[in-house]
């Protein structure tokens, strides 16, 4: 391995990610101290883990299991990925016919990991239309099949462009949040997401609409929201990937480099 690609989504103001959910929140800075009148340019950052690209544990919905500073770095560097690549559509869920020929077509000895890449990628910096809410996702079936391979491949690791695994909120926070005007729907932490998360959004609500990914979770951590994946090549790389260290949490910001066992 020679050449190494960063795989993690640049972080932007302008960009569209984090600013979906009532939990989330969008990349803003604050200025603290300026470098004409302090002597150093100091500021303070908000955001929410899903306006990068992010790593989730079980912990996400079992508190039993260990955080993200509990768990041993070393689990998530120099690991050997396979790459699936999936031509999916420009939104709604990705056939599942196309996931298991992707699924198909990787090497019969599996690598430790897995990298599903649909070539999806948001342009807000561009001036593009970002489409976060519409971005291509896994339907019931494909998230099964995905579960399979995970199983069968003995992977503990999977990583992918697409923003959320499955479709954002496709039951309940699609119709009762997504469903209505963005102006009725400021992020975290409005009075409107406050009261959206203390009354309307339980567990069950919650388990019902992102059950696809607590399966994964429940197999696999998961690393959401790759960038840049065409340009790492090849059918397998090694894949680094180095999480925010943060206790008691199953979800953070992470940076992910990698480079094609290949060249």
């Amino acid at each position: 391995m020679s050449r190494l690609v960063s795989l993690t989504r640049p972080i932007s103001s302008r960009s569209a990610a984090g600013t979906l959910f009532p939990w989330e929140r969008p990349y803003t800075t604050e200025p603290i101290a300026t470098l004409a009148h302090n002597g150093a340019n100091l500021f303070h950052i908000d955001m929410s883990p899903a306006a990068s690209t992010r790593l989730l544990s079980p912990r996400v919905a079992d508190p039993a299991q260990p955080s993200l500073r509990d768990i041993d770095p070393a689990r998530f560097l120099n690991r050997t990925a396979d790459v699936a690549r999936v031509d999916a559509p420009v939104s709604g869920e990705i056939p599942a016919a196309k996931l298991a020929d992707a699924l198909a077509a990787l090497p019969d000895e599996p690598a430790s990991a897995l990298i599903l890449t649909t070539g999806w990628e948001p342009r807000p910096e561009s001036g593009g239309a970002p489409s976060f809410e519409n971005a291509p996702c896994l339907g019931t079936d494909a998230v099964g099949l995905l579960c399979d391979a995970l199983d069968e491949r003995g992977i503990d690791l999977m990583l992918t462009d697409l923003p959320y695994l499955n479709a954002p909120g496709a039951t309940n926070a699609g119709r009762d949040w997504l469903g209505v005007p963005a102006w009725f729907r400021p992020t975290w932490p409005s009075p409107n997401a406050a009261a959206y998360l203390a009354h309307h959004y339980d567990k069950s609500r919650a388990l019902e609409d992102w059950k696809p990914t607590v399966d994964v979770l429940a197999r696999a951590c998961l690393v959401l929201g790759l960038a840049g994946v065409d340009a790492l090549g090849g059918t397998r790389a090694v894949v680094n990937v180095a999480a925010f260290q943060v206790s008691d949490v199953g979800e953070a910001p992470c940076t992910v480099v990698a480079g094609p066992v290949d060249d």
